[in-house]
């Protein structure tokens, strides 16, 4: 309870600490900080996206002013003006008709003809009618039936003009319809010539724009317009295309140019809810799935780092092309360096919370949710040195085809440079992460003293010195490290555990028994020493075998996973063969059952308890192949070990189920069947020498 403490407060001040980062890193981002730096005239940093259905307003209003310039000017028919242009006609049609009767008093034809006056050609000048006095005369010595044709005529051409409205920009044409309408009614040039020049001094525009008509008329033509909807992941602007005025008022509508103060504080609320449950998942994986990991320091740190560094490299790369944000170079590190479940799960956190930090779009989720379960699968293979150069090409084909899958998918109009330059770009990333991944991973062992596939190799290299001391001083002890790796790797593969350290923990499991050798079953030839011990002596000496290995594991700098298996592969098993020694040779005292027991940590991994079970069934396997035993008693002896560690307690903490232990015996069978094979039985000979009784199996 004391040691849980502490790793709970720790990792509780760190995932608080890792919040505080991602918030930071979101807050000073585009997200908030006034937006992306963009210009009219300027090009874009980024593929913008609409997150919702916004107006595009400049549109708009362009549209409605188109639909208002199309609507013609309303004229209205000015009564005043058309009835003072008649009065003014009736005035000089009366003026004329004066001047006849002045100088004509009896209107007779045969009256002496004499020049019209003055007056009068003033007054019809006056009127704006500038005849000379040859066309006065002309009108005013005219037949009474010719000069009453000459008024009616004027009279009726003046009010069908009028009637049919004169525009402004109109009078020239009407008067020159009015001069072609003459030549119907008067035959004599010079008469239609007087009537031309007072029609013309007559006519004025009455179809006058009716203002308020035409702005209402405007505005409904305006209003009708339907408003221009950028519907939410439409596509606003791709990266490097220019930013007009428009495209910039869209993108300040929408924030990415600036945000509001009350925009703002909803924004960073939302923010710090989406990143607590966003944390709140992993956290609740590791808990509930990985509590080795709760309780690892150096781990939990080492995510941590890998954390914040994706974070750091997100907020420094966002101008460049999203594919190169980091979260796959995380995603198989984690994959690599812990778990590739946990990899995946923590893959999908991240992309939700860089997408708040870039302020990215449903491809760039889809797109790293996509790749990053393949990036966590491919890493587990990249530790293979022949296979790095594959698997990197790999990666970038899914990166690559899951690109062009996003981009003809989210973008209907989206055009063939676009989709080249997303499928180079999730190339290249996938060549680099493979690269960056595999070289970095000695940092990462180094500095947090995890244990990588390329370490655990290396450490499973019979070269390796400590194996090399085992082959020379412990040979069989050696083989028999050989077998319980051989039946940890096989076991852990078929119940999905981490199958290459289950291999490793089995070479190393026994290092210890290099401090006394020769008292180990395995390693025994001819006489048993301890035939020739106590009880309690015997036991001394197996257990010593466990903290001498441990003092060598510190010598060696092995990795603390390995240790796991030299401190746990006996748990705190009771050694029953010594333990029934003593109550037979001492039937009279009172033997104390804890003092036959190993007193170290029971499996706490998978792994681990497979070792324990693996090293328990090869010993006492081993023991029943050269009597003769068939593999069904075999099955059976191994099913019934692998229960006994059940019922006492050993498995408890191993996380195993019931499904995995009845895989791991199989899963040993098809070793032992492939190492023992059944032979056909010989004939006995008719006298044979009684076998020799096997000695005690000492572990």
């Amino acid at each position: 309870m004391n040691n849980k403490r502490p790793n709970l407060l720790f990792n509780i001040l760190l995932s608080l600490a890792a919040l505080l980062i991602a918030l930071g890193v979101i807050i000073s981002g585009p997200y908030f900080q006034g937006g992306y730096k963009i210009e009219v005239n300027s090009y874009s940093p980024v593929k913008f996206k609409a997150p919702k259905d916004t107006v595009n307003e400049i549109a708009t209003e362009r549209l409605n002013k188109e639909a208002a310039a199309n609507v013609d000017t309303i004229y209205a028919r000015s009564k005043e003006i058309t009835n003072d242009a008649l009065t003014k006609l009736e005035t000089i049609l009366a003026t004329l008709k004066d001047e006849r009767i002045r100088v004509n008093p009896l209107d007779s034809p045969y009256a002496s003809q004499s020049p019209s006056s003055q007056e009068g050609a003033k007054a019809l000048y006056d009127l704006g009618v500038s005849l000379t006095a040859e066309q006065i005369n002309y009108i005013v010595y005219s037949s009474s039936d010719k000069f009453s044709n000459f008024c009616s005529s004027i009279k009726y051409i003046t009010e069908f003009t009028l009637d049919k409205g004169v525009k402004e920009n109109d009078l020239e044409q009407a008067n020159t319809e009015a001069r072609k309408e003459l030549a119907a009614y008067l035959t004599e040039s010079t008469e239609r010539i007087i009537a031309s020049e007072i029609i013309s001094a007559v006519i004025r525009p009455n179809n006058l724009p009716d203002e308020e008509a035409t702005r209402n008329a405007r505005e409904i033509a305006s209003n009708s317009v339907q408003p221009i909807i950028i519907s939410g992941g439409q596509n606003i602007v791709d990266e490097g295309e220019k930013i007009t005025e428009e495209i910039y008022h869209v993108l300040e509508t929408l924030g990415y140019t600036n945000k509001s103060l009350s925009e703002s504080i909803v924004s960073v609320a939302g923010v710090i809810l989406v990143c607590i449950v966003a944390f709140m998942s992993v956290l609740m994986y590791i808990y509930y799935f990985m509590p080795a990991l709760a309780s690892n320091r150096k781990g939990a740190f080492m995510l941590f780092t890998l954390f914040s560094l994706t974070m750091i490299g997100a907020w420094l790369l966002k101008s460049v092309p999203y594919q190169f944000v980091p979260i796959l170079l995380m995603t198989m590190l984690v994959s690599i360096l812990l778990d590739t479940r946990l990899a995946i799960v923590f893959s999908f956190t991240v992309t939700i919370i860089c997408s708040l930090v870039l302020r990215a779009d449903t491809e760039f989720l889809l797109y790293f949710a996509l790749t990053g379960v393949f990036a966590a699968i491919f890493a587990r293979y990249t530790t293979e040195r022949n296979r790095v150069f594959s698997i990197g090409i790999t990666v970038s084909a899914v990166s690559g085809f899951i690109a062009v899958a996003l981009s003809l998918l989210l973008n209907v109009n989206v055009s063939y440079m676009t989709v080249t330059n997303n499928a180079v770009y999730a190339i290249l990333n996938g060549v680099l992460i493979v690269i960056l991944c595999i070289g970095s991973l000695p940092f990462w062992e180094a500095t947090f003293g995890v244990t990588t596939p390329i370490k655990l190799l290396d450490l499973a290299n019979p070269s390796n010195k400590l194996l090399r001391r085992l082959v020379l001083e412990a040979p069989g002890t050696y083989h028999h490290s050989l077998i319980v790796a051989n039946l940890a790797e096989t076991a852990a593969y078929d119940i999905g555990a981490n199958s290459l350290l289950s291999k490793v923990g089995g070479y190393y499991h026994d290092i210890g028994k290099l401090r006394f050798p020769d008292y180990f079953s395995e390693n025994i030839i001819g006489e048993n020493p301890h035939d020739h011990m106590s009880p309690l002596d015997s036991v001394a000496v197996l257990k010593e075998h466990v903290s001498y290995g441990l003092e060598l594991a510190k010598e060696y700098r092995l990795p603390a996973n390995i240790v796991r298996f030299i401190a746990e592969h006996h748990g705190n098993t009771m050694m029953k063969f010594f333990y029934y020694k003593a109550l037979k040779l001492y039937p009279d005292e009172e033997i104390n059952e804890s003092d036959y027991r190993y007193g170290n940590d029971i499996p706490s991994s998978k792994e681990t308890a497979i070792v324990m079970l693996a090293d328990t069934a090869e010993a006492a396997v081993r023991s029943m192949i050269p009597t003769g035993k068939p593999m069904s008693e075999v099955q059976a002896f191994v099913d019934e070990l692998i229960k006994d560690k059940l019922n006492d307690g050993q498995l408890r903490l191993s996380n195993l189920t019931l499904t995995d232990l009845d895989n791991i015996s199989k899963s040993f069978m098809k070793v032992f069947k492939g190492m023992y094979h059944e032979r056909i039985p010989y004939p006995k000979a008719a006298k044979s020498a009684p076998a020799p009784a096997p000695g005690p199996a000492v572990k």
